[in-house]
């Protein structure tokens, strides 16, 4: 699965036409990891992506500029502020209010076509055990928040995180960090760096945290 570290080249343009301007939203995702994920998804002909907590919406944005599937269904537990937004401008999104982990499993089942699960709440064993649901129906599961450390104010580099900890030990998967990595798309990640953290150095030695694991439906090796 190391090629899912890599995004091809024209893809890479698209995205960055398509998503030119979006701003960051303080907690979301990396615009390098949704890239990332989102040509995973285009190489592996999914049609739909499941998201499961969206926030202020900024990867439910992305995704949906980046047109790599057909719909987006995204999910959270009570209605969000850009929900409105959403729904006006991002016309493949399809919004949900409520517990994902209670319906992803019947969800899966209604769904036509191939599907991504991408997981950015509930966080840790939860969005484990949401993974595991549905494991044999999806194409690939992203698991956000996973980066080998975990930031604590105080402690130079972080503390162990106990979730990567966990994944490692019970799925086979990739994660979207190391040296080359942000060599290769730091670049796209500035204004996030500029919005959550206090510089450049700082966001490099948590690394980026996005885990990839195969499900049922992958295919090649």
């Amino acid at each position: 699965m190391q090629y899912c570290l890599m995004a091809p080249d024209e893809l890479e343009m698209i995205f960055l036409r398509q998503t030119y301007g979006v701003p960051h939203q303080h907690g979301g995702m990396l615009p390098s990891e949704l890239l990332v994920f989102g040509s995973l998804c285009w190489i592996q002909e999914v049609d739909v992506i499941y998201e499961s907590g969206r926030r202020f919406g900024y990867s439910t944005e992305v995704l949906s500029r980046f047109s790599v599937t057909k719909d987006i269904y995204s999910w959270d537990l009570t209605e969000q502020p850009r929900d409105k937004w959403l729904e006006k401008n991002c016309p493949n999104v399809i919004l949900g209010i409520g517990d994902s982990t209670k319906y992803v499993g019947q969800d899966m089942v209604s769904i036509s076509g191939r599907v991504a699960l991408l997981i950015d709440g509930p966080k840790g064993p939860p969005a484990f055990e949401m993974f595991d649901k549905c494991k044999d129906e999806v194409v690939v599961c992203a698991i956000h928040d996973l980066s080998r450390r975990s930031e604590k104010k105080g402690v130079s580099g972080g503390q162990e995180n106990m979730s990567r900890t966990t994944a490692e030990k019970r799925f086979n998967g990739c994660y979207l960090e190391g040296e080359d990595f942000v060599a290769r798309y730091g670049y796209l990640d500035e204004s996030a760096w500029r919005r959550d953290y206090n510089s450049r150095e700082d966001m490099t030695r948590y690394g980026f945290s996005l885990g990839i694991f195969p499900g049922g439906k992958w295919r090649g090796a």
